[in-house]
């Protein structure tokens, strides 16, 4: 199996598996708000706990080399196919709740963030292809994959800081708030390593 069926795979069966649990769990419950929007917080957690091993992996195998990180960095494509489709999911049901049960508009900030992450989600998606990553360039695929790895992660930080304020589960947004600023702290020591290490090396004298 190439690169391509396994993208392929990895989509296809993320989609099957979240969308179908998901929308299964919802009937159950019966198509409320209330379901939906219990929906909605379980599929922004699980895309956020996938985004964070993503954003962590070259990290990690800059502070401390080990089967982990390496596990990471190996299966970071693949990670990152499987957040998009759990955003995917995601979507559906944010569009489902607001025009389809509640008809409730969203905030402007929030349609801001929300419009612009998932055009970096799904670029990034089809630039994890073989033929359009060659079109682009490895110049320009790096610098869109960085500029949506650090712009996607904006909306989640905006929507659990929100949800901290009088919201009843506070202690699940807290330890979220704090795996974010946890994985922020690794890369930004990452950052240091690497320069203190390519300091290093400058001074190594040339034979």
């Amino acid at each position: 199996m190439n690169n391509n069926q396994r993208n392929t795979s990895v989509l296809i069966g993320t989609l099957a598996v979240c969308g179908g649990a998901t929308f299964a769990g919802i009937r159950l419950a019966g198509i409320s708000e209330a379901s939906l929007g219990e929906a909605l917080r379980l599929t922004a957690q699980l895309a956020l706990l996938i985004y964070l091993l993503i954003f962590v992996a070259r990290p990690l195998q800059v502070l401390r080399r080990g089967p982990v990180p390496l596990w990471l960095m190996r299966n970071r494509r693949y990670l990152g196919i499987a957040f998009a489709a759990v955003m995917t999911v995601h979507l559906v049901l944010i569009l489902w709740l607001k025009f389809g049960v509640t008809g409730d508009g969203l905030q402007l900030l929030t349609v801001l963030l929300g419009v612009v992450a998932y055009a970096f989600i799904f670029l990034m998606l089809i630039t994890s292809w073989d033929a359009p990553t060659r079109a682009l360039g490895p110049r320009h695929w790096k610098r869109l994959h960085t500029a949506g790895l650090y712009w996607i992660g904006l909306p989640f930080l905006f929507t659990m800081l929100l949800a901290l304020r009088g919201h009843e589960e506070n202690g699940v947004y807290i330890a979220f708030v704090v795996l974010m600023a946890a994985a922020i702290f690794i890369r930004i020591a990452a950052w240091f390593r690497s320069r203190a290490n390519a300091a290093g090396h400058a001074r190594i004298p040339s034979a």
